[in-house]
């Protein structure tokens, strides 16, 4: 076998950029990158993907990104580029066509090691596979749950534990899952901080030391996180490239050049105000709230509302406060109502709103048309239709997180997945489009809770004129405050529309009311037209 020596400016062909020296130097299992534009982030992770190969005899390297078409044009032609002079030197078992495009897709060293390269949208063809390394490219296009399942795919035999790793390669995208996991780093991922003091990131925990105190051979696997912007490697870049992208505006600059990580550029939710669980008051309001799935995950939250005059537990008046969630995959309509229902003992929801979608009837084995609603009303559950509109949802969930939304912290698949939610332009019809939105449960189960709500749970007298369907006796307390604001807020809607259709000032312009003369007004903060 031929000895091969090389420098890594050799490797990546050009000088290194800050980020790429760090990932190559890195020692830790699982790492993370949030870089600008052409940062050097893809060059990295193929040099490194060949570095691990080169000093591992007989490792097993996955390159990955979340479809195959970015993958042979963005990943495989730089790595193959690259690679080519190694080949010349001995190194790769080149085939008769050493091409980015060929059909193997993996290419082989003489030293035994594999490189794959892979399409990662559908992380259920990995659940077999093993592998010493693992990289991603735009891991922001992918989800969490994909990461994770090749993260527990590193477990090669044939390399030493101590040279298993995983790399993420990411654009800013705002406070996604690869700064959750990386930057942010919450405590709760930390089982005991105190048993590895080398690393306060240790992952591997259980395990790490034997009965006498002594590290185990099982490596400790920690996380490390690397930041790049665009400047970094202005050196290998084109002044006119730079200058291009130095002309667009500042905010475009944060996202794109600097990754200032502030926020993704189609983010579409803030992120949550969440608190220790409390429960909710017994005089609350409270409201159910389902996205029903069969294949996927069912998702069902919880919504309560102060209704009170003063805070309670950090939740302001008027607040919605999401306090429980169920999350199941798999499962029947039988098993889903079940479980909610127990969830709720001792409970009365005012409403309880489902997907829209449900009402649907389809045709069963037995001939009788049902609709998924149905099915849910005979196990106990009766539902409401959702509003169809994706972005209506997010309207309200906005109006209602300036309003002091809360959740609980146990509400954990809600937490994750509102900073994810986010939507890209159409650079054909300018039109935004929700990125994976089946995926997105618990945000759509929480946005048909949330439009079923009135806009003030606070007022507590009833008008005199109320109609006679709330005249009715048996009505609860809860229940007709419900509805009274329902009613309330329905009049108040009409009378508006019909005092701007018979205003005068509907379509004046503002010099016709004021004047002519800027200065012919002056307004005075303390002014009272009611004399008082």
């Amino acid at each position: 076998m031929p000895q091969l020596s090389f420098k890594v400016s050799d490797l990546l062909g050009q000088t290194p950029a800050p980020v790429q020296l760090d990932i190559l130097n890195c020692t830790a299992a699982e790492i993370g990158l949030i870089t600008g534009f052409a940062a050097g982030k893809t060059r990295g992770l193929c040099a490194a993907a060949i570095k691990h190969a080169v000093q591992y005899p007989n490792a097993k390297v996955l390159v990955g990104r979340k479809t195959f078409h970015e993958m042979i044009h963005t990943v495989k032609q730089p790595f193959f580029s690259m690679a080519d002079p190694l080949a010349g030197a001995g190194w790769f078992v080149k085939p008769q066509k050493w091409d980015y495009r060929e059909g193997t897709h993996h290419c082989r060293l003489l030293n035994g090691s594999q490189i794959f390269f892979s399409n990662i949208d559908d992380p259920v063809k990995f659940r077999n596979e093993e592998y010493s390394m693992v990289l991603v490219d735009q891991a922001e296009e992918i989800r969490e749950d994909v990461w994770e399942t090749l993260f527990a795919r590193i477990r090669w035999a044939k390399v030493p534990p101590t040279g298993w790793q995983a790399i993420a390669a990411a654009n800013d995208d705002g406070h996604n899952w690869v700064w959750r996991r990386f930057v942010h780093f919450p405590q709760a991922h930390l089982q005991n901080p105190q048993r590895c003091r080398q690393n306060v990131q240790c992952m591997l925990l259980e395990g790490h030391l034997d009965d006498e105190g002594r590290p185990r051979d099982i490596p400790c696997a920690t996380r490390q996180f690397f930041h790049g912007t665009t400047l970094d490697n202005k050196h290998n870049l084109a002044s006119r490239y730079l200058a291009s992208l130095l002309s667009y505006p500042p905010e475009w600059q944060k996202h794109f050049i600097y990754a200032t990580m502030e926020g993704g550029s189609g983010r579409l939710l803030p992120d949550p105000l969440v608190i220790d669980h409390v429960d909710p008051p017994a005089h609350w309001p409270r409201y159910r709230a389902i996205d029903h799935a069969l294949n996927s995950p069912c998702c069902c939250l919880w919504i309560a509302i102060n209704c009170d005059e003063r805070p309670y537990q950090g939740i302001k008046p008027n607040a919605a406060y999401i306090y429980r969630e169920y999350w199941r995959e798999h499962a029947s309509v039988d098993i889903h109502a079940y479980e909610i229902k127990k969830l709720s003992l001792y409970e009365t929801p005012l409403v309880t709103v489902i997907d829209r979608s449900a009402f649907h009837k389809t045709q069963s084995q037995t001939g009788v048309v049902k609709s998924i609603a149905d099915l849910y009303a005979e196990e106990g559950l009766i539902c409401v239709p959702s509003t169809g509109d994706p972005f209506a949802r997010v309207q309200q969930i906005t109006l209602m997180h300036r309003r002091g939304m809360t959740i609980s912290r146990e509400c954990t698949n809600l937490i994750r997945q509102m900073p994810e939610y986010y939507a890209e332009q159409s650079k054909l019809t300018g039109e935004f489009k929700i990125v994976n939105r089946s995926d997105f449960h618990s945000i759509d189960a929480l946005g048909y809770g949330l439009l079923a709500i009135p806009i003030d749970s606070r007022i507590k007298e009833f008008p005199d004129d109320l109609p006679e369907y709330l005249r009715r006796s048996g009505l609860e307390r809860i229940e007709r405050v419900h509805h009274t604001n329902e009613f309330k807020r329905i009049q108040k809607a009409r009378e508006a529309a019909e005092v701007e259709e018979m205003s005068p000032l509907g379509s004046a312009k503002p010099s016709e009311f004021w004047g002519s003369g800027e200065s012919d007004v002056e307004l005075v903060t303390d002014y009272d037209p009611f004399g008082r």
